[in-house]
């Protein structure tokens, strides 16, 4: 198929996606409704005289022949004409070349080898950013993490130096229960040793705990 063929085949099934139809089909349609007419036309002129006349034998014989070069000789005639109706069919069925359907304007620009060339130089390019992207976003993502992490830990750190400052601030408190452990040590220190003499074994259990004030320390 040569290069003309190959575009008006294209154009056609441009006009038939517009229209439902092509301009070539509107050509055969009308040749054809032509030669109808024409074999209609010499049919009718075939039976009238032969039915006015009433022939028979050679003589229909020989209108039958009359009828079919009749026939023949509208055809051969009406060939001059033929273009004529095509040209007007491309005029009003066949779409100009500029004009283009709405989900084809997309095409109105050609691109080159070259500049599909360099379309995909662009195109790789971008992956390779969106890639840089993607794992730069991953480290943020742990930068954050330990971030937070640490500033969690300086929250606490802030709470454990504000409970060391307070207990600096009141040193009276820590003498106190420093006193008061001291004191039930040796309570419970004299109470292995009367429990261990063998005289008080049995009542060691009745032993009273020796009382004493906290704000006598």
């Amino acid at each position: 198929m040569d290069n003309n063929k190959l575009k008006k085949r294209k154009r056609e099934e441009y006009e038939m996606q517009l229209f439902g139809f092509h301009s070539r089909r509107v050509y055969k349609t009308l040749t054809s409704l032509i030669g109808e007419k024409i074999e209609t036309r010499c049919q009718k002129i075939h039976d009238a005289l032969l039915k006015k006349y009433k022939l028979v034998g050679e003589d229909a014989d020989l209108l039958e022949k009359n009828r079919k070069k009749l026939t023949t000789a509208y055809y051969r005639k009406c060939r001059s004409y033929l273009p004529r109706i095509k040209n007007c069919v491309d005029k009003l069925v066949a779409i100009p070349q500029h004009i283009l359907l709405e989900e084809d304007k997309i095409q109105a620009t050609q691109f080159t080898a070259e500049d599909f060339e360099q379309m995909n130089k662009n195109l790789e390019d971008l992956q390779q950013r969106i890639k840089r992207a993607t794992m730069l976003n991953g480290v943020l993502k742990q930068e954050l993490d330990v971030a937070q992490d640490f500033e969690n830990n300086v929250n606490v750190s802030n709470k454990l130096c504000t409970a060391i400052e307070n207990g600096i601030q009141y040193p009276e408190v820590d003498e106190i229960m420093t006193k008061v452990v001291g004191q039930l040590k040796d309570i419970d220190c004299e109470i292995d040793e009367f429990c261990i003499n063998g005289r008080h074994r049995n009542n060691c259990l009745g032993f009273t705990a020796k009382e004493f004030n906290t704000n006598d320390l």
